[in-house]
């Protein structure tokens, strides 16, 4: 799994500091299956490995927080490595700035233990989902005394998600190294924050109502903006690296706008235009 460029800190006015609930993060809650146990809401590498016998995927105790842990581990399978993963999905709609957690490692300095969030939205015209934001991480040697770690998220867009994908690896490399182990717990979303204007950062917009071009500009420089419609499409993207832009609006259907920018010292701010 590539590592991501960390995200800078963001300047937003609503910024709640708490811990975003993850459905069984603390992976204390486990289903038994034919021969194993898997974390209940979790997808695990155990649904194929246990086909042939082999748990890949294990509960753990003592454990850091909690009673149980996840063990994530890389064996033997007919004579071939065989990497263990865990992957969580659930509908998600916030923007934290990191991803927290518990880890512990073993592994081959080639093929890292890792850690991952996806958030995205489904994007209905492209029958896809969009990737909204991303957060982190390979561990590579050995460390099996419990650290915390916390991951910020590299937001991709200024849209809120509706879903999060979490994913957990024993090997990371493509091909798996027999016996790399990697152990999570506690898992949780930190500091979830809502999307504002910033008070101290102005952004204007002129002509409004709009007929060819917006002019969008900014006390410090612009590197993205998007226009999103008042039923909430994505409508333009636009990318930038000074304080003022020029949009062309012709295109688009008249009625009131969002224009959201992104700044490149990674503050976002917004306004509203409306196009004739």
């Amino acid at each position: 799994m590539k590592k991501s460029i960390l995200l800078s800190s963001v300047a937003v006015l609503c910024t709640l500091h708490l811990q975003a609930q993850i459905p069984n993060g603390g992976f204390e809650n486990w289903t038994p299956a034919k021969g194993y146990e898997d974390p209940t809401g979790w997808f695990t590498s155990n649904l194929l490995s246990g086909l042939m016998g082999v748990a890949t995927v294990e509960k753990g105790s003592p454990a850091p927080a909690g009673s149980y842990h996840i063990k994530l581990t890389s064996k033997d399978v007919f004579g071939e490595p065989f990497g263990a993963f865990a992957i969580l999905g659930f509908p998600y709609t916030q923007r934290p700035q990191a991803f927290n957690g518990r880890v512990q490692y073993m592994s081959n300095a080639n093929d890292p233990v890792s850690a991952g969030v996806l958030l995205t939205r489904w994007n209905a015209s492209a029958g896809e989902p969009d990737i909204i934001g991303v957060a982190e991480t390979e561990w590579n040697g050995s460390n099996m005394a419990w650290q915390q770690f916390s991951l910020p998220f590299q937001y991709e867009s200024l849209v809120d998600p509706d879903s999060a994908y979490i994913i957990l690896l024993s090997s990371g490399g493509g091909t798996a190294t027999l016996n790399n182990y990697g152990g999570f717990d506690d898992l949780a979303f930190g500091n979830v924050v809502g999307i504002e204007e910033n008070a101290d950062v102005a952004l204007s917009m002129y002509p409004s109502p709009a007929t060819d071009v917006l002019f969008i500009t900014a006390e410090a420089p612009i590197a993205s903006v998007e226009l999103w419609s008042a039923d909430g499409r994505l409508v333009h993207t636009q990318r930038a690296a000074a304080t003022r832009m020029d949009v062309s609006v012709h295109g688009l259907a008249a009625g009131r706008y969002v224009a959201r920018a992104l700044l490149q010292d990674g503050t976002r701010v917004h306004g509203h235009f409306v196009k004739e």
